[in-house]
């Protein structure tokens, strides 16, 4: 919604294309096609009928290569298709940093077919591993595998969220503090801006979804500015000169900063949102502006201060039919932004990826202390009502 509204308070004409007619995107649009992201040829042909300036997947990995092709074809500003599918594709991303040894890792990547492979080098491994679909988003089908137990489960989980059919299998990696997330962009090869935040996961749990991120990180400058250093450099050589992106970032136990994942496009969950609030720069506006024009310049951020920010993902650790939601006093006073997913009747599920959110909350506080305890405190802090 962020960019769809900000391009059409720009005064440009908004085309969606997403083959779930209910999305809300739909609804504001000037126009909408109930075509798939991933199908790049019918998205070109609308894209040539509609005479389109510029193209965007925003918030998600899938459409991205899409993105890339379209642009190609019309000649509009863009990321090259071989760089966007080297930063989508989790096991070409792995491969490209083993190969330039800008970050090495023990991984393996398995077809539909080889199911019994992946299992039997499962197996012959020292657990804990994490599996994760190639190429889908939102933290769909990713799993923390500590041990056997239901693996067959897990692996044909994560098959079903990837597209092209192949999971990746790689080496657990223990952080220390929390994981770093946030969104940055990238101009003229160089790394322009990037805020940094903190990524909320429940502690134990199998899937590897994060439920909320506040901004600023918790991180010392001397690691933030470490892990500035690895971004660009990954960035420039992957081919990404120019752009958006979205981060994943943990810092291992001997301090080092470890690069989980680079996405060549903003964050979800609110993040631009988030940090627009938090610092005054606006990566949506970036984002579609830059889509336009080839030679757009990030401005500097207007604010003079910078608020503890949070998002949080309002969900149910139980499944049923959602009647709605009640937000405490302690946590209402904080939201800047509600932003609910689902109405009243649907189904829901118990939360273990981003795509099982029943909301989102962005919120604003006066310390740094009490936004982090809040996040803590978040699940009891609003009480989804189910049959």
């Amino acid at each position: 919604m962020p960019p769809i509204l900000y391009a059409k308070q720009a005064g440009y004409r908004v085309i969606t294309c997403d083959n779930r007619p209910g999305n809300p995107g739909h609804a504001i649009a000037d126009a909408s096609y109930n075509v798939s992201t991933i199908d790049s040829d019918a998205i070109l042909e609308i894209a040539s009928q509609e005479n389109i300036a510029g193209i965007l997947s925003f918030g998600s990995d899938v459409g991205a290569p899409t993105a890339a092709i379209v642009a190609k074809a019309l000649g509009l500003p863009g990321a090259p298709i071989d760089t966007i599918e080297r930063l989508t594709q989790k096991h070409q991303f792995r491969q490209f940093l083993n190969e330039t040894n800008l970050q090495t890792l023990d991984t393996r990547s398995f077809t539909l077919e080889e199911v019994d492979a992946a299992i039997d080098w499962l197996r012959s491994v020292t657990l804990p591993y994490i599996i994760k679909p190639v190429d889908s988003a939102g933290s769909k089908g990713v799993y923390v595998i500590n041990t056997l137990e239901n693996i067959t489960d897990h692996i044909e989980n994560a098959f079903s969220y990837s597209i092209s059919k192949r999971i990746i299998v790689e080496t657990f990696i223990e952080k220390q503090g929390f994981q770093i997330c946030g969104d940055g962009y990238m101009e003229d090869g160089k790394l322009r801006f990037v805020c940094f935040g903190d990524g909320y996961f429940y502690s134990g749990a199998r899937f590897a979804a994060p439920y909320g991120e506040t901004f600023p990180s918790t991180h010392s400058p001397a690691v933030l500015e470490a892990v500035s250093h690895k971004l660009e450099e990954i960035l420039c050589a992957a081919g990404y000169q120019r752009g958006v992106f979205n981060l994943d970032v943990i810092v291992t136990k001997d301090n080092t900063p470890f690069v989980i994942e680079i996405g060549p496009r903003s964050g979800g969950n609110f993040i631009p949102t988030a940090i627009k609030l938090h610092t005054g720069v606006d990566l949506i506006a970036a984002a579609v502006e830059s889509a336009i024009d080839s030679a757009y310049q990030l401005p500097n951020a207007s604010s003079s201060t910078t608020p503890p920010i949070a998002c949080y993902m309002l969900h149910s650790q139980q499944a049923g039919i959602y009647e709605g939601v009640t937000l405490s006093p302690e946590i209402k006073q904080h939201i800047e932004h509600y932003t609910p997913y689902i109405a009243k009747g649907a189904t829901v599920q118990p939360f273990h990826s981003g795509n099982f959110a029943i909301g989102n909350l962005v919120m604003r506080f006066n310390s740094p202390e009490t936004m982090r305890q809040m996040l803590v405190d978040a699940y009891q802090l609003t009480t989804i009502h189910l049959k």
